[in-house]
């Protein structure tokens, strides 16, 4: 009885909408194309639409009710009751002068539902406001020509963006290759006997490299955020080095320079926080820089305090001060500020006449691992394994300067080395000797080094008994990372190395 008193109510509702529904089956010709399709039942509404009785449609094929509707109507409905993906479409059919929304459907194969709202009143008016949209026409075109001129013009700039950013990366390569061998070679001098002016010409050599380093990966950053392609590295680190060297090194520069340099670092700072370590530093070097290079006397003070910590959360305020001319607000728009920005945090400067000038910037850093995305850590500095503690190493590397240099440095840490300046030698080595680890020269020309460890991962049985590959980089472009781990490798290292560095990420592996 409720069945029956349901299907009424639902007979009711289906002849009083205001929507045309017809259920259809398709006609196929022999090679299964719709050529015309059968009205099985309708609604009042379509009947209406149609302009004829629910008699003269129901049971007869639509090209018996409407002989001259358009062919592609057929097509587009036959095609859902075949596919079964449902359309939406307006339409206007020339059998009727009517304009229609139409939403069809296929409850099972071979039929379709269709819906039709019938939106003529509305498209007549549409017409209306035709005049009106002519007289935009020109201006509407103007904007268009001008639009099309910005677009080639965004087009050109992002090509020469390009251009620069590829050039930048290339001449840095070129220069670090080569810088490469200075700082090196200037780190292994340590370990000969020196009096005390050759010590203090080696820590200039030293200072110096390491401020042409900076303006090369400088001027490398300021490419990637024009390009908008610079994101943050975070990974966990020992805020208390990463001080400690900037103190270090401007210590030295400011003695140099007649200057007194101070620091004072809040206490309640925790050592070890999550962030990006490069990007602190860059922006700390980067303004002592500039206040060292417009203070000719008197003192220049660093000031570390923290300024709240909440939860994961801790936020930094950083001060830079010094009593010389001051330095232009332009600066306060340099690579230094987008870092900031993108730390969470903000940079002014506040000046006291010809007394000196302040600079202030806060940065936000994380205070618990755990709480990061994985896929934000860098994950090849965390990646570990259990692997061969075999002592011999293979160095894979094109540039003979840096082959000796990572010879030396390896020599003195108590490793044996192998050596190949191309990818079919280290192949050739490697399966001979099986090393402990390989140090693996990512931009080798004949064939790279991902292609390299790509071949020899394939080589290798288990994966448990993989060999430790750590890519050697010149220049940190975006997705080298990427690059590293879809090729295989572990880790992978920025040149120039440092012996400490290169020491602890072997031990890491060994």
């Amino acid at each position: 009885m409720e069945a029956i008193v349901l299907e009424n109510l639902y007979k009711e509702v289906y002849s009083a909408m205001s929507q045309g529904v017809a259920l259809n089956k398709v006609i196929l010709d022999q090679g299964g194309n719709p050529i015309d399709y059968l009205t099985l039942e309708i609604n009042e509404s379509y009947a209406c639409f149609l302009g004829k009785s629910k008699k003269e449609i129901e049971g007869k094929t639509i090209l018996e009710v409407l002989p001259d509707l358009e062919r592609s109507w057929i097509k587009k409905m036959g095609q859902v009751a075949l596919d079964g993906n449902p359309k939406r479409f307006e339409k206007y059919t020339h059998e009727l002068d009517k304009y229609f929304d139409v939403d069809v459907y296929s409850p099972e194969k071979y039929q379709f539902v269709v819906l039709l709202t019938d939106i003529t009143e509305r498209k007549h008016k549409e017409k209306q406001m035709a005049s009106l949209i002519e007289e935009l026409t020109t201006s509407e075109e103007e904007i268009r020509s001008n639009y099309i001129e910005l677009e080639r013009t965004k087009n050109e700039v992002e090509k020469v963006s390009r251009m620069k950013s590829q050039f930048l990366a290339n001449l840095s390569h070129e220069i670090k290759t080569h810088l490469n061998g200075i700082v090196a070679f200037a780190d292994l001098l340590k370990f000969t006997e020196m009096d005390k002016e050759q010590r203090e010409y080696l820590q200039m050599i030293q200072a110096s490299s390491k401020h042409l380093m900076d303006v090369l990966d400088n001027a490398l950053d300021i490419s990637k955020i024009e390009d908008g392609k610079f994101d943050l590295d975070y990974s966990r680190f020992n805020i208390k080095n990463v001080l400690d060297r900037v103190i270090k090194e401007f210590s030295f520069i400011c003695a140099h320079r007649n200057l007194k340099f101070n620091y004072s670092i809040d206490p309640h700072i925790p050592l070890n926080i999550v962030g990006d370590e490069l990007a602190l530093n860059q922006v700390l070097v980067d303004l002592l820089n500039n206040i060292v290079k417009f203070t000719n006397e008197g003192v220049i003070t660093l000031v570390v305090e923290k300024i709240f910590q909440l939860n994961d959360k801790i936020n930094l305020q950083f001060e830079i001060k010094d009593n010389g001319i001051g330095i232009s607000d332009n600066f306060a728009h340099s690579t230094s500020k987008e870092l900031i920005k993108m730390m969470n945090g903000e940079i002014w400067i506040e000046k006291n006449g010809n007394l000196g000038s302040a600079f202030y910037f806060t940065a936000e850093f994380l205070i618990d691992i755990a709480r990061i995305n994985d896929s934000s850590v860098n994950e090849l500095s965390i990646t570990k394994a259990s692997f061969s503690r075999d002592k011999t190493i293979l160095v894979v590397e094109e540039n003979e300067i840096n082959m000796k240099i990572v010879t030396e440095m390896l020599k003195k840490s108590g490793y044996s080395v192998l050596g190949a300046n191309n990818g079919d030698s280290a192949l050739e080595l490697f399966m001979k000797h099986m090393p402990g680890l390989i140090l693996m020269d990512v931009h080798m020309v004949k064939q790279d080094g991902y292609e390299t460890a790509r071949i020899i991962r394939r080589n290798e049985a288990a994966a448990a008994g993989q060999t430790p590959i750590i890519g050697t980089v010149s220049y940190a472009m975006p997705g080298v990372r990427e690059l590293c781990i879809e090729a295989g490798m572990n880790d992978y290292i920025l040149k120039p190395f440092e012996l400490n560095k290169l020491e602890r990420i072997i031990k890491n592996y060994l």
